[in-house]
């Protein structure tokens, strides 16, 4: 299931940067949240068996 990102989803987001990513290279749990709730209209969340697999975190700026 795909849906809109929602702050409760963050701890989770954390879980899969630091599976996917260096630590040098992982967002903070501060700018995760802030992300989320800025971007929120363009970022997703995919859900599968009850477990978040995946997220887009996509902000637009301008026109």
């Amino acid at each position: 299931m795909l849906r809109r990102c929602q702050a409760a989803d963050i701890p989770h987001i954390l879980e899969v940067e630091k599976k996917s990513f260096k630590p040098e290279d992982i967002y903070s749990e501060e700018l995760l949240r802030f992300l989320c709730a800025y971007c929120g209209e363009h970022s997703f969340v995919y859900i599968n068996d009850n477990v978040l697999a995946g997220y887009i975190i996509t902000c637009i700026e301008g026109g």
